[in-house]
C-alpha cells in the first residue's frame, strides 16, 4: 500500500484537514521511515511529524489509563 492510498481517504473534502486514526499514523510513520532510509534526510521532517504524533498518541492514552485508575479507586462517599 503506498502512503498516497493511506492517506487519501483521510482528507475530508469540506475542511481539507487531514484526520488520521492511531493504525493510519503508525502505517504513515513506518512508510515515512522506509522514505528516510531510502530516499534520505530531505524526507526527515516528515518522519519527524509523524513521530510526535505517535508519541502524543502513547501520552494521551497513559493519561487515560491514569484517569481510569483514578476512577477505579474512587469511591463516590468521600474516602479513598
Amino acid at each position: 500500500m503506498s502512503l498516497a492510498e493511506v492517506l487519501h481517504p483521510m482528507i475530508s473534502e469540506t475542511s481539507k484537514e487531514l484526520k488520521m486514526n492511531r493504525t493510519q499514523i503508525e502505517i504513515a510513520y513506518k512508510i515515512a521511515a522506509k522514505v528516510v532510509a531510502e530516499f534520505g534526510d530531505v524526507y526527515l521532517p516528515i518522519f519527524e511529524r509523524l513521530h510526535a504524533e505517535m508519541q502524543k498518541l502513547e501520552k494521551d492514552s497513559d493519561i487515560k489509563s491514569l484517569a481510569l485508575k483514578v476512577a477505579l479507586g474512587y469511591k463516590d462517599d468521600g474516602s479513598k
